[in-house]
């Protein structure tokens, strides 16, 4: 049986559908499948934004993936996908790091694409770096669209 990799592709705006995001996001996944010899299943949230955890719902993409894997239909040693960690949550750090421990904890694995990197629960714990470097994305994340929310809602920065 080949190992499947879950390309998760999430973007939220209009702008991003219908720029090049899609076609990014998945030909950095097909061409991690194709190299590492691993089957490619597409998971996309469209329209979906991370900032508030809508993407981890049990309607969306993300959010029956991992449904899936605690009903045992998703091997445990199946490959995560994603551009960056921050398509996965732009939550609170908090909410974000539970997100992120929780997937390396059902035992999937992390590859982000911009960076090359793999982020397995183990890894974590013998390499506590990656721990550090996943909470800093995270927390760059939530910063940028939580300064993002106050543009759009004309609150001043200051």
């Amino acid at each position: 049986m080949v190992q499947k990799l879950y390309s998760y592709q999430r973007w939220s705006s209009a702008v991003q559908a219908e720029g090049t995001t899609k076609a990014r996001q998945a030909a950095a996944a097909v061409s991690y499948a194709r190299q590492n010899n691993l089957e490619i299943v597409e998971l996309v949230d469209e329209g979906i934004s991370a900032f508030k955890s809508l993407n981890t719902r049990s309607e969306s993409a993300l959010g029956k993936f991992l449904e899936a894997i605690d009903q045992g239909l998703i091997p445990n040693n199946a490959y995560l996908f994603v551009e960056s960690l921050d398509r996965i949550t732009r939550d609170e750090i908090d909410v974000a790091l539970e997100l992120f421990m929780g997937i390396l904890r059902r035992g999937i694995i992390i590859v982000t694409g911009l960076d090359g990197k793999v982020y397995t629960h183990s890894g974590i714990k013998d390499n506590p770096i990656d721990l550090l470097t996943s909470i800093l994305l995270f927390t760059r994340a939530h910063e940028e669209s939580k300064t993002k929310q106050k543009r759009t809602n004309g609150l001043s920065l200051i």
